[in-house]
């Protein structure tokens, strides 16, 4: 079993954020794409999770820069 995910805040705003840019459809597989390009960290940095973020995203055909992650 993998431990559990822990992100602080600020990224999980920014998981939240990518999420709205979905059909509701399609959030529970994004969420967990997400979660699995980060499964070998515990704590992955706020640059880990947007890197994983644009990574899915991209898959899914939808193109965002890094006006995504501002604050």
């Amino acid at each position: 079993m993998k431990p559990p995910l822990s992100l602080s805040d600020r990224s999980l705003r920014a998981v939240i954020k990518a999420a709205e840019m979905l059909p509701v459809s399609q959030r529970g597989t994004y969420l967990q794409s997400v979660a699995n390009r980060l499964a070998d960290q515990q704590q992955p940095s706020l640059a880990d999770v947007q890197a994983a973020i644009v990574f899915v995203l991209n898959t899914r055909g939808i193109a965002v820069g890094g006006d995504l992650f501002a604050a």
